[in-house]
């Protein structure tokens, strides 16, 4: 990944640590063979980090942005024949609306 894109050490040291969480995460479930994996395992994996890590929504997008981008270099290097993460999709992030201060309050600031 950096020689591709040049990206920061911590970047490189944050996808390193998340491909290892998912790496156990298949050996878990008995799975050795990166040609078998497939869109529902990946998915499990999602649900699995969601409830046993306690990760909200956005630390969820990212993990997936990285799984995607995993498979997608293993198989621009034919190191796999199949993408299983083609059909996931990363959810849009849901903007929250500021607060907004009442006109008393900007009169008492």
């Amino acid at each position: 990944m950096k020689i591709e894109k040049i990206a920061s050490p911590s970047t490189i040291y944050g996808y390193n640590k998340e491909l290892n969480k998912f790496f156990d995460f298949l050996s878990y479930v008995n799975i050795l063979d990166i040609n078998l994996i497939s869109t529902r395992i990946i998915r499990q994996y999602f649900y699995y980090a969601k409830d046993n890590r306690g990760l909200g929504q956005s630390s969820i997008s990212k993990i997936i942005a990285i799984i995607k981008s995993f498979f997608n270099y293993l198989e621009e290097e034919d190191i796999t024949v199949k993408n299983p993460t083609r059909k996931i999709r990363v959810p849009k992030k849901i903007n929250k609306i500021p607060s907004v201060m009442s006109k008393y309050e900007v009169d008492d600031y």
